[in-house]
């Protein structure tokens, strides 16, 4: 009988109400066609749902099957053979083969079994086929790079090469101009050898002409001694000019490659990137050792840290910011932010805070000075959230036009802008709430609570990938706030719903959870010291920020 007609009525899908049932769910209790069962396996809150073949639906409706091997008889299949492993009918149990051998009831021993196995159908659902995705997925993005960066190698190979060329004619032209004036030169001197030569010639002529022409005539011959009288007769001195010579250089291929540049293969250190198949955070947590609780007067609650010179952190909850003292635990200064900002401020290189004040204009504060304009934002667009590189002198400032468009812009250190970041390759938008904004060698790192992901892009201005949580064996769905990077280069992002820190490595793998203190409920403002090595974690619900060690 057909799965989905029972009693001569045609049973449609619980969703769409048009196709034809052949899956039931137990977990909420639908009939679903197969294009919507594969979108209640996919959807986030149904994913780990327990769904079955709809004829599963009604246990007492087993089907009965024919013996392969008696077909004749019209015999089915009715009890299994444990030694052999394999269902026999009436006819079958009779036979030598499966004598004295161990047989029970079929169809209770495929009920008892079938529930053993549905776990492992369950892992094979939940687990490894999304793991099998992600690993094709990253595959492809692998290819892509890959592809991109044979080509930027060939490319410069082939700049590297033209480059040697180049030099190589310029050395060349070096050398041709020498070898001309070298040549000028000794030419020149050796045609004025030439001339000199000639005229002593003609000269030793006359003499030798006149003594003959005045023989026998005694006057003439005096005349001619007057005009030549004798004198000592000097040795032609002719310089012998150096000889031009030219030296090749030996070289061989092995000579050229040194110059071209090396090509191989860079052998990286291999960081797990699959996460633990339990769906228990606590399998997947990482031990903490926390160095220090803090509360902070003057806010209700921590929504943003900066870390500032040594043993200060700036904190803001929705009014006011405030620097305080680690070792002192005392305020040493307040100012008001921005009411709509999250990460709304941060710490430059040198040291000075850069936040958004509460008319949304960029300020700097430096120790010992009054707070400066450092920029005004264009309205209609609102900046509520700013990054210092640390590694260059850009400023990140994440932007919204509320209800309607955000953005990410890049600044430089004269306040000139040089990339905006707003819509993917597709032309769709990226952002609709870029929170909290760092950087990891250049990526641009966005924490976007309405998106309820982690979008990281490429310097290039390419699309990377969006972390929403760890795919396999968990249910639930992240809820993103602070974010920060640590010494490894890993990504750290605060979950408000789980109330843990998820560590994510630059590839956008989840690798485990930080357990935060128990007293510290609803994780939001986060930061990384890197002079201490260590996380800050502030709580929403609390003026209370956590200082902890996790890395070995």
């Amino acid at each position: 009988m057909d799965d989905s007609v029972r009693g001569q009525e045609l049973i449609v899908c619980s969703k769409c109400k048009e196709d034809a049932v052949e899956y039931f769910c137990v977990s909420c209790e639908l009939d679903l066609c197969r294009k919507c069962k594969q979108e209640h396996n996919e959807a986030l809150g149904t994913r780990s749902h327990d769904i079955r073949v709809y004829r599963e639906k009604y246990r007492e409706s087993l089907i009965d099957e024919k013996c392969q091997l008696h077909p004749q008889s019209d015999e089915y299949y009715s009890q299994y053979c444990h030694e052999c492993g394999v269902p026999v009918c009436k006819l079958c149990a009779q036979s030598p083969s499966h004598h004295s051998h161990t047989l029970d009831d079929l169809n209770s021993l495929y009920l008892q079994y079938r529930e053993k196995y549905r776990e492992w159908y369950k892992r094979i659902r939940l687990e490894l086929l999304p793991q099998v995705k992600i690993e094709q997925d990253n595959i492809e993005k692998d290819l892509e790079r890959r592809n991109r960066q044979f080509t930027e190698i060939l490319k410069r190979l082939e700049e590297q090469a033209k480059n040697l060329k180049t030099l190589i004619d310029e050395v060349v032209a070096e050398h041709r101009s020498s070898i001309t004036d070298l040549q000028n030169s000794q030419l020149s001197t050796l045609q004025n050898s030439g001339q000199e030569l000639l005229s002593n010639e003609k000269k030793l002529n006359n003499i030798l002409e006149g003594f003959e022409k005045s023989a026998n005539m005694p006057a003439t011959f005096f005349f001619y001694v007057k005009e030549n009288p004798i004198v000592e007769l000097e040795s032609l001195n002719i310089s012998k000019l150096p000889t031009p010579y030219y030296k090749e250089a030996n070289f061989n291929k092995n000579d050229i490659q040194t110059l071209i540049g090396v090509i191989g293969e860079e052998t990286q250190k291999q960081i797990s990137r699959t996460p633990s198949r339990t769906p228990s955070m606590e399998a997947e947590a990482v031990n903490t050792v926390t160095e220090m609780k803090l509360n902070i007067p003057h806010i209700t609650h921590v929504r943003h840290i900066s870390c500032g010179t040594s043993d200060r952190l700036w904190i803001s909850g929705t009014e006011d910011l405030v620097l305080t003292d680690i070792k002192t635990k005392k305020t040493l200064y307040k100012l008001p932010v921005t009411t709509d900002g999250y990460g709304c401020h941060s710490v430059n290189r040198e040291g000075a805070l850069i936040f958004i004040d509460g008319a949304s204009n960029i300020k700097k504060l430096s120790e010992g000075r009054e707070a400066e304009l450092l920029m005004r934002t264009t309205e209609p667009w609102k900046p509520i959230s700013i990054h210092c590189s640390h590694s260059s002198d850009t400023l990140l400032i994440g932007m919204i036009i509320p209800l309607k468009s955000a953005k990410v812009v890049c600044y430089n250190g004269a306040g000139q802008e040089i990339q905006t970041l707003q819509n993917d390759h597709r032309g769709k938008p990226l952002y609709e709430a870029p929170a909290y904004i760092t950087e990891n060698n250049g990526d641009v790192i966005v924490s976007d609570y309405k998106r309820r992901a982690v979008i990281v892009m490429e310097k290039t201005g390419k699309h990377c990938f969006s972390y929403r949580g760890p795919p396999l064996g968990s249910t639930t769905e992240l809820w993103p706030r602070g974010v920060c990077t640590d010494s490894q280069t890993n990504i750290l992002v605060s979950d408000f719903y789980t109330q843990m820190v998820h560590i994510v490595d630059n590839d956008g793998h989840f690798l485990r959870y930080l357990h935060v203190d128990q007293g510290l409920r609803k994780p939001f403002g986060l930061c990384f010291d890197s002079e201490k090595n260590m996380v800050v974690v502030g709580s929403y619900e609390i003026n209370t920020v956590h200082l902890y060690h996790y890395l070995q």
